[in-house]
C-alpha cells in the first residue's frame, strides 16, 4: 500500500515508517529537529494526559502510570524518550547529510 500511495504524484508521509522506500521517492524531506526539552515536555504531557483520560491508543492498549514511572526504557516511553533522544538526533543528521550529498536515501537509521 505505501509503494502504491508513493508512486504517484503529491504525497506526504511523516514518521520513519518504511523509510528506504519513502525517502527513496520524496522529492523533499523536512526533518523536525527539537530540542530534549521540547520533545520530553511534549511526551510527558502526552502519555499523562492519556493515563488520565485512559485513551485507547491500538487495541485496547492504554498507558499506565506504572511503565510512565519506570526507569526501564523497555517499559516508559518517557525514559526511552530521555536515553534515545541523542541518537536519533546523531542518526537523522547523519542521514540528512547523506541525502543532500549524494542524493540517496540513507538505509533506515533505526
Amino acid at each position: 500500500m505505501v509503494s502504491a500511495a508513493v508512486d504517484i504524484d503529491g504525497w506526504v508521509a511523516d514518521g520513519n515508517y518504511m523509510w528506504d522506500l519513502v525517502w527513496v521517492m520524496a522529492d523533499t524531506v523536512v526533518w523536525l529537529d527539537f530540542s530534549r526539552p521540547v520533545v520530553m515536555r511534549r511526551v510527558i504531557g502526552r502519555s499523562l494526559r492519556r493515563v488520565l483520560a485512559r485513551q485507547e491508543l491500538w487495541n485496547e492498549n492504554r498507558e499506565r502510570l506504572g511503565n510512565l514511572l519506570s526507569w526501564n526504557p523497555e517499559q516508559s516511553i518517557i525514559r526511552w524518550t530521555w536515553t534515545q533522544h541523542a541518537k536519533y538526533r546523531e542518526r537523522y543528521r547523519a542521514a540528512a547529510s547523506e541525502l543532500a550529498e549524494t542524493g540517496v536515501a540513507p538505509p533506515n537509521p533505526q
